[in-house]
């Protein structure tokens, strides 16, 4: 399965420049399978004005997002500012090579200083695809490990963590993405944003902790990555840690 990760700014409210720049790496891209953005991509991260820039989900920027991604055949992640009877939620939406919304989750762990007016989710996703089960998880999420262990046991081979991680806490970010695939054996794709706050350094991980790609930098530019989801399954095979989780404990 080949990914490309793009660390991308976005332009806090500018909503149809981000989405040309989206298209535009799209199309650069369209050889991967998976193009992903990060948290916000679409609106950026602006605190304060959720409740300015949300849209709902059937509206003109998601169909502009779904035919990026029939127009390419590609399958594209991104986040967008989601409303839907009068709230509003930090999601993020994949699209299939058909255009079609293959997923679409909702920040379940929001930051009271930071996501005033947002609406928290309340379930995990995992999504079937050609290449194995997928799920989605969104910045702060990756701090709370029985999160991670939920999805685990709904049988993911791989997350996708698109985030708008800040510079100031980035050590925290390269240690957690490791912690979070070893714990659970499984792939864990870091899709970070660069500009305002955040610090950058996307990266993707495999099921044994091991580094696949990173992009070592708060530059705007794309890792490509290629895994093999069997891995998972070896992987556990040969160090069979989750087959002795103490439930009762």
């Amino acid at each position: 399965m080949k990914i490309a990760i793009v660390q991308m700014e976005s332009k806090i409210g500018k909503i149809q420049d981000n989405i040309d720049k989206i298209r535009d790496y799209v199309f650069k891209n369209r050889d991967a399978d998976f193009v992903l953005f990060p948290e916000l991509a679409v609106t950026g991260y602006c605190s304060g004005e959720f409740d300015k820039y949300a849209q709902e989900i059937d509206g003109n920027t998601s169909d502009e997002l779904s035919k990026i991604a029939r127009d390419n055949s590609v399958f594209i992640g991104c986040g967008f500012l989601e409303k839907q009877n009068k709230k509003q939620y930090n999601s993020y939406l994949v699209f299939n090579k058909a255009g079609n919304l293959a997923a679409k989750y909702r920040k379940t762990h929001l930051i009271s200083e930071f996501d005033k007016g947002l609406t928290r989710g309340n379930e995990v996703i995992v999504f079937e695809t050609c290449f194995g089960k997928l799920s989605i998880a969104i910045c702060y999420d990756l701090r709370f490990p029985e999160f991670w262990r939920a999805l685990m046991k709904n049988g993911t081979d791989a997350v996708f963590l698109p985030a708008q991680w800040p510079e100031n806490r980035i050590e925290h970010w390269n240690i957690l993405l490791r912690a979070r695939a070893i714990e659970n054996q499984f792939f864990v794709v870091g899709v970070n944003g660069i500009g305002n706050f955040s610090g950058g350094r996307s990266q993707a991980v495999n099921p044994k902790g091991e580094m696949i790609g990173i992009l070592d930098d708060t530059d705007e530019h794309v890792l490509n990555v290629e895994i093999d989801l069997k891995q998972v399954k070896h992987t556990r095979e040969a160090f069979p840690c989750l087959s002795d989780i103490c439930e009762d404990v």
